[in-house]
């Protein structure tokens, strides 16, 4: 007597697992056939690229930095690396990237704002958080210019230039007040290691503040206003002493 190749439960389980095996590879190759179709598709190629938030960066900046190309597929562009890559941009602080179905790439961009020049070899634009982002263009300069700071000690004190940057900050931030139109009506602000701080206004009033927290003694120079002190008219101002504060007229 012949054995068969398999029993009868063996037979059994194979003619159920045989619809099984084919059906599942008939839905394989639906969903292969249709994710080629979605790749092959010129539905979610990109095509445009929205930008913004954006005033020193331009589109081609952009698309350069973060290899944009038009037609490519948008499923398979990295938003990831396409931010890392357009925050090299120097006036770029931050960049959020996302694609908008079916065929868009939206980029928005938070961009620094000069703040601050700070005068080493050259001038330097600097945040309000501090941040020295870019070196300064010749047509946008119209900013107070932090001075005095040595070269050689952004490289050998580096923590140090950021302090004394961020005193700058705040000393400019104390200036913003009626008394003295605004902030901007500050040309200078210089350091000197020995000293501390001056702050040196656009019609050449020069008040000294020392090493003291810049918003007391602006304080103290409110009241000496008050009292008839005219700043309009250059003025050499001591603000660096506890008690006694001294307003020469400059010849």
């Amino acid at each position: 007597m012949s054995h068969l190749p398999y029993s009868p439960i063996q037979r059994r389980n194979l003619t159920h697992r045989v619809p099984r095996i084919l059906t599942g590879l008939m839905f394989l190759g639906v969903i292969g056939y249709f994710s080629f179709e979605l790749y092959a598709s010129p539905l979610f190629r990109v095509q445009s690229v929205e930008l913004s938030n954006q005033n020193k960066v331009t589109e081609t900046a952009v698309r350069h930095l973060a290899n944009i190309r038009y037609d490519q597929h948008l499923l398979l562009f990295d938003t990831v690396w396409a931010e890392s890559q357009i925050e090299k941009h120097p006036w770029v602080k931050k960049a959020s990237v996302s694609r908008t179905f079916p065929s868009a790439v939206h980029v928005e961009v938070e961009e620094y704002t000069p703040t601050l020049l700070l005068a080493l070899e050259r001038l330097w634009y600097v945040d309000d958080e501090g941040d020295i982002f870019r070196a300064a263009d010749s047509h946008d300069i119209n900013h107070p210019i932090l001075t005095g700071v040595p070269q050689d000690w952004t490289t050998e004190h580096p923590t140090l230039v950021q302090t004394i940057i961020r005193d700058a900050l705040v000393i400019r931030k104390a200036f913003d007040i009626p008394l003295f139109s605004s902030e901007d009506n500050i040309s200078e602000i210089h350091f000197q290691r020995e000293t501390g701080f001056q702050v040196i206004l656009r019609n050449g009033t020069t008040i000294s503040l020392g090493f003291y927290e810049p918003y007391g003694r602006v304080e103290r120079l409110r009241k000496m206003v008050a009292k008839g002190l005219d700043i309009t008219t250059p003025q050499r101002i001591d603000l660096n002493a506890d008690e006694v504060a001294i307003a020469k007229p400059l010849n």
